[in-house]
Parts: structure tokens; C-alpha cells; sequence
């Protein structure tokens, strides 16, 4: 069993005033003599807080964790004849014997068979060729240009007169 003197609301608030002192001490907000105490002190709440036992509440014997309180145990109460006499013999236990798990035959499963397949219905075969009729060759269209007016250059823009 662990030693333990601080509850749990002792600890968090231990630790964090633990870890604002050392952040205080170690961040530079405070430097100097007064920063190189902090960053000593600091670890004092801290350590406490994180293993739940302050020596100074031991010294003064205080505690702010409460014991936990287990019942007593019952009483028991002896008999001068025993629950059992030993003279008699204890009849044994009744044997039972489990059998073993009959398995179950597998469904059957059906496979579907598969439709007969139509026969194909067969067309004559002719041994006439397809023939492509001739298609009179054309003579080419001329192409006919139209002469494309010439672009008309810019004017060439006046430079500014200086004054």
C-alpha cells in the first residue's frame, strides 16, 4: 500500500501551482535572485502533487484524503458439534455425464442447372457476292479566293512636345 496524505483536488491544485512557479522561474518573467528561488521552490508542490505525500503533513499529522472505511468482518459464531458429524460418511456427489453435441447434418443445397441452350437457327447461305455499284468520279470544284483587303497601318503616334 502506497503512503498517501492528499486527496485528488490536493494534488491538481499542487501541481499547477507547482508548474506557474516554475514557469515563472524558468520562462525569465522573473530573473535575477528572486527567479533562481522560484525555479527551486517550484519543484516543492510540484513533486508533492504528483506523489500525493507531503512530508509536512505527517509531521503535523493531517490528511486531506479520507480513509477508506471497509466493514467489519462478521462474527462468526462456533459450534460445539460440527455441521457434519465425522463419524458419518458424506454420500458422494451425483455423477452426471454430459454427452457430446450431436452435429447437425448440413443442409442440402440445391445448384441450379442450367437452361438448355436454344439451338441456333441457321439462314441459307448464298454465294452471291455483294457487289458496290460504281460511283462516278467527279471532277474537283475550283476554289474560288477572294483577294483580302490590305490592313491599313497605324498612324505612328506623336511623341510628346517638351516645354
Amino acid at each position: 500500500m502506497a503512503i498517501c496524505n492528499e486527496a485528488v483536488w490536493d494534488r491538481v491544485i499542487r501541481v499547477t501551482i507547482g508548474a506557474i512557479i516554475l514557469y515563472l522561474g524558468w520562462g525569465g518573467v522573473v530573473t535575477g535572485t528572486l527567479g533562481t528561488i522560484l525555479k527551486i521552490l517550484g519543484f516543492v508542490p510540484l513533486l508533492t502533487g504528483l506523489f500525493g505525500y507531503s512530508p509536512i503533513y505527517s509531521i503535523f499529522k493531517f490528511k486531506t484524503l479520507k480513509d477508506k472505511v471497509e466493514p467489519a468482518p462478521e462474527p462468526v459464531a462456533e459450534t460445539a458439534e460440527p455441521a457434519v458429524p465425522v463419524t458419518e460418511a458424506a454420500e458422494p456427489a451425483a455423477v452426471v455425464e454430459i454427452e457430446p453435441a450431436v452435429e447437425e447434418p448440413e443442409p442440402e443445397v440445391m445448384e441450379a442447372t442450367p437452361a438448355p441452350e436454344p439451338e441456333p437457327q441457321t439462314e441459307p447461305v448464298t454465294a452471291e457476292p455483294e457487289v458496290a455499284e460504281a460511283v462516278p468520279e467527279s471532277e474537283p470544284e475550283e476554289e474560288v479566293v477572294e483577294p483580302v483587303p490590305e490592313a491599313e497601318e497605324p498612324a505612328p503616334e506623336e511623341e510628346p512636345r517638351q516645354e
